[in-house]
């Protein structure tokens, strides 16, 4: 595994060179269907793509074009040019370019690279100590930024896990400064970590069985919304990691 550090100590499993540039690579989000009642499953699968929803709906709502609905659920299930005009708006969100609300909620939940190292070695602690690697869940009440911070000289880094036979290298996240070759080579020799999609589905995944060990109930992968359960417990993972 290849880690890259920024300039301000922050360590990724992608170089900035290959980081997301719409909302749909960085949260895995697929294309909004036009279709009405496949439209609702749509929204309600994920709790992100809800929020845009009543943000559309109430923007909707201020022209006065929701008649007498009182959420975009109600709205879009009575007028199928609705539907479709909030399917084209979802999907030009979609493919927008991802704002800060939406890095935080990828770094939180391991989608993102930053988020992946994260993850990683706030799982591995014993092998984080070993390169002095601080795990940032929060600098300070309510604070959103969360991160892997590696504080320790990348050449001694990696002096320490080639001594060691550990499969990582870390790097600076500065294009001008990488060394592709090398970036390349160590990739190949030791596979790169999950796509975004398969991130994605680890994260969601494991927030599904930690509702079930919470709960003492088993969860049907196939209930159309899986995804929104799974969605509010990783909110909820966030809330207990920033208090750890």
């Amino acid at each position: 595994m290849c880690c890259c550090q920024s300039s301000f100590l922050i360590i990724s499993t992608v170089s900035a060179s290959g980081y997301p540039t719409s909302r749909k690579e960085l949260l895995c989000l697929d294309y909004p269907p036009k279709d009405p009642k496949a439209l609702v499953e749509y929204i309600e699968s994920d709790s992100v793509i809800e929020c845009q929803a009543d943000f559309l709906f109430e923007c909707a709502s201020d022209a006065d074009e929701v008649g007498e609905a009182e959420t975009w659920k109600e709205w879009i299930e009575a007028d199928s040019d609705a539907a479709y005009c909030m399917a084209v708006d979802l999907e030009k969100w979609v493919v927008d370019h991802p704002d800060e609300a939406d890095w935080e909620r990828a770094d939180l939940n391991g989608l993102s690279g930053r988020g992946d190292a994260l993850q990683f070695f706030d799982g591995q602690r014993e092998l984080a100590e070993q390169f002095n690697i601080v795990i940032v869940w929060g600098d300070h009440p309510s604070s959103t930024y969360y991160a892997a911070e590696l504080r320790m000289d990348i050449p001694e880094a990696n002096s320490i896990a080639e001594a060691q036979g550990l499969p990582i290298r870390f790097g600076w996240d500065d294009v001008a400064m990488h060394n592709h070759e090398m970036l390349d080579r160590i990739n190949a020799e030791w596979p790169h970590p999950l796509s975004h999609h398969d991130r994605r589905q680890a994260a969601q995944e494991n927030a599904l069985l930690q509702l079930e060990d919470r709960l003492g109930v088993t969860i049907d992968r196939s209930d159309p919304m899986i995804g929104a359960m799974a969605s509010m417990e990783m909110a909820l993972m966030a809330m207990w990691n920033q208090r750890r």
